[in-house]
C-alpha cells in the first residue's frame, strides 16, 4: 500500500489534527492532546508538506524536525538541534530568577510590527524608539539589537517563512556589519509545530554572527500567543501588557499577512518606518 494513502483511521487523526491546530474553534479550547501529536500524526508515515493543506498561519500542521528537508523552510537546513535546546535551558534558568520586565503597550513612539511583517528603527532623528508585537502562538518573534550602531529590528516570523533570508535582511536593513556587538531574542512557537523553525532561525543568527541571548519556546499550544516590546536605545525586552490596539491600516496589514502565510519559504516583509520610511 502507498504510505501516502489515507485510511479511514488515518484521516480521522488528519482530522483531530488540523481541529487542534485550529485555536479559534470550540474542539481546541475544550480538547487537550499532547502537545506534538499534530506533528506525530501527519509524521508518522512520511507525509510531508506538499500533504499538508495551504492554510493561513496558524493552522497548517509541519513535519517534526527528522523531515526538515521536505519542508524547504529555508535556503539551508539545521545539522542538530542541541545548540537550540541548551539556549532553551539556559534562558529557562535564567528566567525562573529573574522574571522578564514588562511594559504597557504602547501608542507613541513605536512602530507596531504585524504577521509576517518585521521593521527596523535606530537613533536618527524622527524614527519610533520602540518596536512592539502580539499574537505570537505558533509564529516565532525575532529581536536584534546592534550595540554599537543602535540600530534595531523586530520581526514577527510565520512557520514555513524563509528564515535565512528573513535574518539576512533584518541585518542588512539595520546596516549591520560581521563583528558589530549585535544580540537576538527568538520568543514564541511551540514544539508541536514550530520548533524546527526556531532551530533554523537560531543557527541563521549565529552564523551571520550574531550572538543569541535568549531563546523561549512554548511546550504547550497556548491561544494567546507571545507579545513583545524591544527598547532600540538599550537592547531592553519587554513583556507587553495588555494588546495594542491596530489602526484600520494595519488591521489590514494583518489580514494581508495571514493570506500572505499561505506562500511557503518567502522572507518577512518590511514595514515602511523607522529607519525604513522614505
Amino acid at each position: 500500500m502507498n504510505p501516502h494513502t489515507l485510511t479511514g483511521n488515518r484521516l480521522i487523526l488528519l482530522i483531530l489534527a488540523g481541529l487542534l491546530a485550529c485555536p479559534g474553534t470550540a474542539f481546541a479550547q475544550y480538547v487537550k492532546f499532547p502537545s506534538d501529536f499534530a506533528a506525530r500524526v501527519l509524521g508518522s508515515e512520511g507525509f510531508g508538506a506538499s500533504d499538508v493543506p495551504d492554510i493561513p498561519e496558524g493552522r497548517a500542521i509541519p513535519s517534526p524536525i527528522p523531515k526538515l528537508n521536505s519542508l524547504n523552510l529555508g535556503s539551508f537546513t539545521p545539522a542538530d538541534p542541541k545548540r537550540t535546546e541548551e539556549l532553551i535551558r539556559q534562558t529557562k534558568e535564567y528566567r525562573a530568577g529573574n522574571p522578564r520586565p514588562s511594559m504597557k503597550f504602547l501608542e507613541e513612539n513605536v512602530i507596531n510590527v504585524v504577521q509576517f511583517q518585521a521593521a527596523v528603527t535606530g537613533p536618527r532623528p524622527g524614527t519610533e524608539r520602540y518596536l512592539q508585537t502580539y499574537g505570537a502562538s505558533t509564529c516565532i518573534i525575532v529581536t536584534i539589537h546592534d550595540a554599537e550602531s543602535k540600530a534595531a529590528s523586530l520581526a514577527h516570523i510565520d512557520f514555513g517563512a524563509d528564515s535565512d533570508a528573513s535574518i539576512s535582511q533584518m541585518l542588512k536593513k539595520m546596516g549591520y556589519q560581521k563583528g558589530h556587538s549585535a544580540t537576538a531574542e527568538v520568543i514564541g512557537g511551540y514544539r508541536g509545530i514550530s520548533f524546527s523553525q526556531v532551530v533554523l532561525l537560531v543557527e541563521s543568527l549565529e552564523r551571520h554572527g550574531v550572538t543569541v541571548r535568549e531563546v523561549q519556546t512554548k511546550d504547550e499550544f497556548q491561544r494567546v500567543g507571545d507579545k513583545i516590546i524591544l527598547d532600540s536605545w538599550t537592547g531592553q525586552i519587554y513583556e507587553m501588557e495588555g494588546n495594542l490596539v491596530l489602526t484600520p491600516e494595519e488591521q489590514k496589514e494583518w489580514d494581508f499577512a495571514v493570506s500572505l502565510a499561505r506562500q511557503r519559504n518567502q522572507p518577512v516583509r518590511f514595514k515602511v518606518a523607522g529607519l525604513l520610511r522614505r
